[in-house]
Order: C-alpha cells, then sequence, then structure tokens
C-alpha cells in the first residue's frame, strides 16, 4: 500500500512536470509517449467455432497481430501469449487454455501495476 502511495505521488510530480512544459508550448502533446515498464499480450484467433461456424482469416490476423506487436512497438516475444487453432499452434484456444494461459501470465512475478496488458 505504501509503494503505491509512494508511486502515484511520484506519478502526479511527473504530470505535473509535464503539464507544465506542455503548457508552455515545449512539448507537444503528440511526442509524450505512455511507456510502460513492461508489455504483456495475450492474442486469440479462432477460426473453427462450433455455434457460430467457421472463419477464415481470425487464425492467421491474430499471428499477424501478435507479430506486430513484437516487430513495430517493442513487446518481447517472451511475453505475448498467442494462442490459436491454426495446425501449426502448439495450444486450441478453448476456455481451458485460454484460462491457464491468463492465470498464468497474470501470476507472473515479473508483471506490476505499471505494465501495460492488451488481451
Amino acid at each position: 500500500m505504501r509503494l503505491r502511495l509512494v508511486s502515484f505521488v511520484v506519478f502526479l510530480a511527473l504530470v505535473a512536470g509535464t503539464w507544465a512544459q506542455i503548457s508552455k508550448g515545449k512539448v507537444p502533446v503528440r511526442d509524450l509517449p505512455f511507456t510502460p515498464t513492461n508489455k504483456w499480450a495475450m492474442v486469440i484467433g479462432a477460426n473453427d467455432y462450433q455455434e457460430l461456424g467457421k472463419l477464415n482469416y481470425a487464425a492467421k490476423d491474430a499471428k499477424v497481430f501478435a507479430d506486430t506487436l513484437s516487430e513495430r512497438f517493442g513487446y518481447q516475444p517472451e511475453s505475448i501469449e498467442l494462442i490459436t487453432d491454426a495446425s501449426d499452434s502448439k495450444s486450441k484456444p478453448t476456455i481451458e487454455t485460454i484460462t491457464k494461459a491468463l492465470d498464468r501470465q497474470l501470476a507472473d512475478p515479473r508483471l506490476n501495476d505499471g505494465d501495460l496488458f492488451i488481451f
């Protein structure tokens, strides 16, 4: 609790300092990226639904999205959990698989409050 309070106070000080620079016109708002400590992602693509029928590109789109996170947005490959029903996939997108993967990622001791998680 104390660490969160200190983190929040530091965050407010940074925001106040940054806002002062923005209001003076020294830093354009568009040049202020959100830079989390760590970035995590769980990307799921399912082509074959029992109830909805078949999709053609969901698994492929999920793979492209995961690759883009890694190549263009600085995600570490080991921080991206890709679950698809493509033939070369290690795990299929079932409720059990997704729940276990989500529990595993959220239990990772490297994960903290300042991280970005995309699901």
